[in-house]
């Protein structure tokens, strides 16, 4: 999707003086840099909007979908909107004074209303407007999570820019490839080592014009490539005085095609690809996906994943369109502290961060006094029990009843102990979910619901089932179509499909079928018609001998195992038999083993030691009772080193980079096969 580049203007920095010198330029000059607003987008589009009406069926319910206008009808119902900026200033008008924010602060909880995070949205977009920025000019956000994130990101897109994410973990080197991929001639960062990456970055990305500084302490002073935010703002309030109805010129500027925000895949493979999210698939996904899911207003919720995450930034905008509150804290590790204090109705996140919660409750239990534990063990039994006849639909209304009770009694005081006493809906998506784990939580009246979704068409399925058969991702959702193409790759299609990958017009094409939408995902539909999902088309290992083998399988039986083991990757394709690298939970490792009167100083003497091989092995040998001869794990290496998201073989959302990692350690892999044995 090559992208016409406007030249450069000739007229240099000086239009960045206004802003230092707190003057507003007479005009919105219309400047060089990377537009997506007709080149780039111009090609990929065609495919997203071609035939702006059409018929189709969806779960036997006939409708009629019109992409020129975003409206959709269905019975009777119609909820329509062209543009990002139309959605945002009808919430904001219905939100007043209410509360759309809060943010976890050293001394509490900081509340942000309606009205003052508009207003803050408008000065930002006013500024990027004095500043000369127009339709299709791309913005960037290198910042943790909060509110201030969101501002920048809605200041852009509701001017009819285009905003594009940046992880915070990313080296200085991933930066500034993202921002010359994009074309970014804004870039708003948060802290002191991001203002450090952009200044690592910045003989490398000439077309940054400018850097803002969201915290007054981080800025560098005497550079006047770097801006505060609140000189930022400041501008941008002076520009609306003198021009009251800029912003809403420029929000007219965007319509349902237009691109709306960039987010770059992280990708367990390559360089990351940014896939254009047009207003169109925003809006769409807005009218239809918090019914659905079934989001109440007055909900409150934890914001914490990385908001350059399709996942995070979609059920953010989906909370803000469904009334919800959105609770800011900084990262998975500060969450743990703040949930018993938070206490939210609804959490999406990683299966990882619920293993860190059922390992905080562990911990919170074996702490108790003897009688209290004996109680709630006692009920976690109890209610496990219960889960199994459930599943299998043998549960007695008597055994329910005792199970309600416990879940009312000593379970609510386990669940209250990691903040999940009032929860009403979790979610967990990126991963398949422990099975084990899925089940513990079901029965202390925590449960959780798969959704299954992607970068490139948002959510797909949700699996509000309840039941515990691996990889099951529910029913799909009834805004868009869901099939099954060659070698059962799951193919979607709907209004909200991305227009296409910035600058890859190969990969764009490689990802349609038609107009389908390859996920590059493996699944198949249960007698129910329920979503299963398998794994990816590109992990599947093919054995020596021919046989299929499904990682995933593997790996989710090795974790259901045991939690000491927080992940694996399976290995095996060209060879005769299964391997897997093991990365240990090492908190729970050096409890177990200093129970035992064992003590390590380091991960790598903790990995090492003989005792955790030993337990381990175990799991292995458990993992394997429940598995196939051909899926059998038949030897094993332990990870020597902790991972976490800033290492080349995690991605930000934790998930394991399963070929740079088999890459990684070949040493460790090809020492579990002889040589003369790989295929």
């Amino acid at each position: 999707m090559e992208g016409r580049r406007a030249a450069p203007d000739a007229r240099g920095p000086s239009h960045r003086r206004a802003l230092h010198d707190r003057r507003v330029p007479p005009a919105l000059p219309r400047r060089g840099g990377a537009r997506l607003a007709g080149g780039v987008a111009a090609g990929t589009l065609a495919r997203a909007t071609s035939g702006n009406a059409r018929e189709r069926r969806t779960n036997g319910q006939e409708m009629r979908v019109d992409t020129s206008t975003t409206a959709v009808a269905a019975d009777g119902d119609a909820g329509s909107a062209a543009n990002v900026a139309q959605v945002f200033q009808a919430l904001a008008l219905a939100g007043g004074d209410g509360l759309v924010f809060r943010r976890r602060r050293a001394g509490g909880w900081q509340d942000l209303s309606w009205s003052a995070f508009a207003a803050e949205v408008g000065e930002i977009g006013a500024a990027n407007l004095a500043f000369g920025l127009g339709a299709g000019d791309v913005v960037c956000v290198l910042a943790r999570t909060r509110p201030e994130w969101l501002a920048a990101d809605l200041g852009a897109v509701t001017c009819g820019m285009v905003c594009a994410g940046i992880y915070p973990t990313e080296p200085a080197d991933k930066v500034a490839y993202v921002l010359n991929d994009c074309g970014a001639r804004v870039v708003f960062v948060d802290d002191a080592e991001q203002v450090e990456k952009l200044k690592a970055a910045r003989g490398k990305c000439p077309k940054v014009e400018a850097v803002v500084v969201i915290e007054s302490t981080a800025m560098p002073p005497g550079d006047p490539w770097f801006i505060s935010l609140a000189e930022w703002r400041r501008a941008g309030r002076e520009l609306i005085k003198t021009r009251p109805a800029v912003l809403a010129t420029a929000a007219a500027s965007a319509g349902p095609t237009t691109p709306a925000i960039l987010i770059y895949t992280s990708g367990t493979t390559g360089p990351p690809k940014g896939a254009i999210i047009t207003h169109g698939n925003i809006a769409y996904q807005l009218a239809h996906a918090p019914a659905v899911i079934g989001l109440q207003a007055g909900w409150r919720r934890p914001s914490f994943l990385p908001l350059c995450h399709v996942a995070e930034r979609l059920f953010t905008y989906m909370a803000m369109a469904g009334g919800m509150i959105s609770c800011f804290v900084d990262g998975p590790t500060e969450l743990l502290a703040a949930m018993p204090e938070l206490r939210p109705h609804f959490m999406l996140a990683v299966p990882r961060v619920y293993e860190k919660l059922h390992a905080q409750a562990t911990a919170w239990l074996a702490a108790q006094p003897e009688d209290v534990q004996a109680e709630i063990r006692q009920a976690e039994r109890r209610a496990l029990e219960a889960v199994q006849l459930d599943a299998a639909g043998q549960l007695s209304e008597a055994a329910a009843a005792a199970w309600r009770q416990d879940q009312d009694g000593p379970l609510r005081t386990l669940r209250a102990a990691i903040g999940l006493d009032r929860v009403a809906m979790l979610m967990s998506g990126g991963a398949r979910f422990p099975v084990a784990l899925g089940q513990w939580l079901h029965a202390i009246g925590a449960r959780v619901d798969d959704i299954y979704g992607m970068t490139e068409c948002g959510t797909i399925a949700l699996n509000q089932d309840h039941r515990t058969t691996p990889g099951l991702v529910g029913r799909p959702f009834s805004h868009g179509e869901v099939t099954l193409g060659a070698e059962g790759e799951i193919l979607v299609r709907g209004p909200h499909v991305f227009a296409g990958y910035l600058n890859l017009p190969d990969k764009t094409a490689d990802a349609f079928q038609g107009d389908w939408f390859r996920t590059g995902d493996v699944g198949r539909f249960d007698e129910a018609g329920r979503l299963v999902l398998l794994d990816r088309i590109k992990d599947i290992i093919i054995s020596s001998s021919g046989k299929n083998i499904t990682p995933s399988e593997v790996e989710g039986a090795l974790k259901a195992a045991s939690p000491l083991i927080a992940d694996a990757v399976a290995v095996g394709d060209g060879r005769n038999y299964v391997t897997a690298l093991i990365m240990i939970d090492a908190a729970l490792a050096q409890q177990t083993l200093a129970a035992r009167g064992e003590q390590y100083e380091s991960f790598a003497q903790l990995a090492a030691a003989e005792s955790t091989r030993t337990l381990v092995a175990e799991a292995v040998e458990e993992a394997n009772r429940h598995l196939s001869r051909a899926e059998g794990v038949k030897a094993f290496r332990i990870i020597p080193r902790q991972l976490s998201p800033t290492d080349e073989a995690m991605t930000p959302t934790l998930k394991l980079k399963r070929r740079v990692l088999i890459d990684t350690y070949s040493d460790l892999v090809e020492d579990m096969y002889p040589a003369f044995r790989k295929a």
